[in-house]
């Protein structure tokens, strides 16, 4: 589900397929943050911030009282000369206290932190140990490689990201 459009009729679409994931006996409700064409500053991210909350309230309600969990995803950011786009919950602060405001669980995708990482200028495990250390919870790992560009998805070690953070964290 990306939250980019925050208009009422995609607020009910997103309700409804809560109620889908509900009836079909799901416990919890994966959200993925807004894309962000071309962004670069942390002003930017400021205003983002409030319309993703504003977005993700009712939401967020709605699926309380239908006993789901929702949990947010970290973003991912595209790194190829093509293209230059990033979510809100890219930035870990900003995932972190997005979760944190709503009362959301985390997924956290391996292959999306591996590029924030690189994003960041950080290695992969303190990237994790941020999102590890939250105290939020459920968290969830998603497991995915890339080859530190674009979200690739492919599968563990066949990209370029740090396999053995990944298997630290599967020990957690």
């Amino acid at each position: 589900m990306f939250t980019r459009n925050r208009n009422y009729e995609f607020t009910e679409k997103t309700c409804s397929f809560i109620q889908q994931s509900k009836d079909l006996g799901c416990k919890n409700f994966v959200l993925h943050g807004s894309v962000r064409m071309g962004c670069l500053g942390d002003s930017e991210f400021k205003d983002f911030y409030e319309e993703d909350l504003k977005f993700l309230t009712p939401v967020v309600e709605y699926a309380k009282k239908l006993g789901v969990v929702c949990l947010l995803e970290n973003g991912s950011y595209s790194l190829s000369s093509n293209l230059s786009f990033c979510e809100i919950t890219s930035v870990p602060f900003y995932h972190i206290k997005l979760s944190k405001e709503l009362g959301l669980g985390l997924v956290v995708d391996l292959g999306h932190a591996a590029l924030s990482a690189r994003w960041f200028n950080k290695t992969l495990n303190e990237l994790l140990i941020s999102y590890f250390e939250s105290s939020i919870t459920p968290i969830v790992v998603h497991l995915s490689d890339n080859f530190l560009e674009n979200d690739d998805h492919v599968a563990i070690g066949e990209g370029k990201a740090d396999v053995g953070v990944f298997s630290r964290v599967l020990t957690l």
